[in-house]
């Protein structure tokens, strides 16, 4: 009889046991789902701010190259257009794109400046021969906020006439180090400025969704000098894991 008492309570035990780590793993699921929702509405968001400004800005260039009877120009840039604003809107529905998709999407976007500022500036990328485009995985618009903030603070409020943009990607014991360079104004205080300027939104919501996928990763500025301590531009480093296709 006492062995049969003691068989139940360890049957109640197990039972309560069980279904505590239940809850505990459906709990945690939840939140991961929850997590991941923010994270692609974090992205929405950057999609969001991006498109306002940057919208208005390529239509206006594309009404003034029709207005100066430049339709060939006009409807080139339209259709670099119009394909960037479709990535952007199907790749914001992923976690993550292949590094060849992203890449196509920054192409396009920085084509775009270039056409709005006069080929003002010119665009390099130097990519690590042994990193597969196709499978290699990343966020999608990882690069964007990086990217424009070195074209929007640096290259253009710098009167050099050799202006660069230029992206790095390499593999380091299996993380990727990207860095977007460039050859600008850097990051001190313009003459008609009193204060530095604000950190950007973009860059702090990049380096949050970078963080959410790996705690590990790292996003670093740096100030480029020369050898008199003058600023010749700025250097974007983002640190993460690398991750390949079905290996998520």
């Amino acid at each position: 009889m006492q062995l049969n008492w003691l068989f139940l309570i360890v049957i109640i035990f197990m039972v309560a046991g069980l279904n505590y780590l239940l809850f505990k793993y459906m709990l945690k699921q939840k939140m991961a789902s929850y997590a991941k929702q923010v994270m692609l509405s974090d992205l929405r968001a950057i999609r969001a701010q991006m498109n306002p400004h940057f919208i208005f800005n390529s239509l206006n260039s594309i009404n003034r190259y029709i207005l100066t009877n430049k339709p060939f120009i006009a409807s080139d840039y339209l259709g670099r257009f119009a394909k960037l604003m479709r990535l952007v809107l199907d790749n914001s529905n992923h976690e993550r794109i292949s590094l060849n998709q992203e890449l196509e999407s920054m192409q396009l976007y920085i084509e775009l400046e270039q056409l709005r500022f006069e080929h003002s500036f010119d665009y390099r990328t130097e990519l690590d021969p042994d990193i597969d485009l196709e499978k290699t995985l990343v966020q999608p618009l990882i690069f964007q906020p990086f990217i424009e903030n070195a074209i929007w603070h640096g290259l253009m409020h710098t009167e050099r006439k050799d202006k660069i943009l230029q992206l790095n990607i390499l593999e380091k014991n299996g993380r990727l180090i990207c860095e977007i360079l460039d050859n600008g104004a850097g990051r001190k205080p313009l003459k008609n400025e009193t204060k530095p300027r604000k950190k950007s939104y973009g860059i702090n919501l990049g380096r949050d969704r970078l963080k959410f996928l790996d705690p590990l990763a790292t996003v670093e500025i740096v100030d480029l000098k020369d050898d008199q301590e003058k600023s010749i531009g700025t250097k974007a480093i983002l640190n993460f894991k690398k991750v390949e296709e079905y290996t998520l």
